[in-house]
């Protein structure tokens, strides 16, 4: 049984235990993992214990309140249908069992929430900034590359403007990357600035759920089914379909963001205020989406009022 009340215990250590305890089916077929796979996702809801989830978003919470006294701004999203894939990359199939969860998923060890590394957030936020310096490495890729960084170029001053930040243009984007993903002054390669006046990208935990429509459940079974030429292992859309397992975060559940950003200075003018700068991530996240697979539709993200998130899951349908 899957008894932990840490949502990531529960999923590293206890679920792959009883799945390699599982008994293998006459014939020597692999166990079905279905019925384990139902367990897991009521533990990691609450459904069995209903302190397991709860402490947890509390917790969220305080921290969020001790980062906002410590000069941190915020702010919540909620996670968009289809839901929301994290650490997926992550080792974690047996192969003991059919239907057995295949993907690694990021859950906290303090918490046991499903939580959003800092380091992935800052990546996520850095990616149409990097887009948009890139260069081509082979010279017959030049042009489809400068196009294609020109239209991050504009994407990205245009949000700027948007903001507020009408000076900014694409001639500052090297020198904006580089003091706030990496700390470093235009023109230098080793100098960094000190922590203390350096942007930081904090962990990012959910702290409840959106009261219109809050979902029954944090985490839910999921499923893809990519083709692939068992010759080539590419893609192939109409051969060899393999059905694989993965836990996704579920709609509705509302995350809490914390960034401690500093004005963008060059030369002793500003250009981008650490307002107009927060205003500006919050538009990359809700059009890139974060977490794994948004090119299919997950990680997508939407603002919302703090006001109207809720510690609870929809109670109807928890049978709480």
């Amino acid at each position: 049984m899957i008894v932990s009340k840490n949502m990531q215990y529960a999923f590293q250590v206890e679920y792959p235990h009883e799945v390699l305890k599982m008994p293998l089916r006459p014939a020597g077929e692999k166990p079905d993992a279905t019925r384990l796979n139902q367990e897991l996702v009521g533990v990691l809801s609450g459904q069995g214990a209903k302190d397991v989830l709860v402490p947890g978003l509390v917790y969220a919470r305080n921290l969020s309140q001790e980062l906002e006294k410590a000069h941190a701004s915020s702010f919540v999203m909620k996670v968009l249908y289809p839901g929301l894939l994290m650490g997926t990359g992550y080792p974690h199939m047996t192969e003991h069992a059919i239907s057995e969860i295949q993907f690694g998923f990021s859950f906290d060890a303090v918490t046991g929430l499903p939580y959003y590394p800092g380091s992935s957030l800052k990546g996520t936020l850095r990616t149409p900034f990097d887009h948009a310096l890139q260069q081509a490495k082979k010279e017959q890729d030049a042009e489809q590359v400068a196009a294609q960084a020109a239209e991050y170029q504009a994407y990205l001053v245009d949000l700027f403007h948007q903001a507020g930040a009408t000076e900014m243009d694409t001639g500052k984007l090297a020198a904006f990357t580089s003091l706030t993903f990496a700390g470093q002054l235009p023109g230098e390669t080793e100098a960094c600035l000190p922590m203390a006046v350096r942007d930081v990208f904090y962990d990012t935990y959910p702290i409840g759920f959106s009261r219109d429509g809050a979902p029954a459940k944090i985490v839910d079974i999921d499923h893809i089914t990519p083709h692939i030429d068992l010759k080539t292992h590419k893609q192939a859309p109409l051969q060899n379909p393999t059905p694989l397992t993965l836990l996704r975060v579920m709609p509705d559940t509302c995350f809490k963001f914390h960034m401690r950003l500093h004005d963008f200075v060059l030369e002793g003018k500003t250009y981008v205020t650490a307002a107009q700068k927060l205003e500006v991530f919050q538009q990359v996240l809700e059009d890139f989406g974060i977490g794994a697979k948004t090119h299919t539709g997950y990680g997508n993200l939407e603002l919302v009022d703090e006001a109207q998130v809720s510690l609870q899951l929809h109670a109807a349908q928890q049978g709480a």
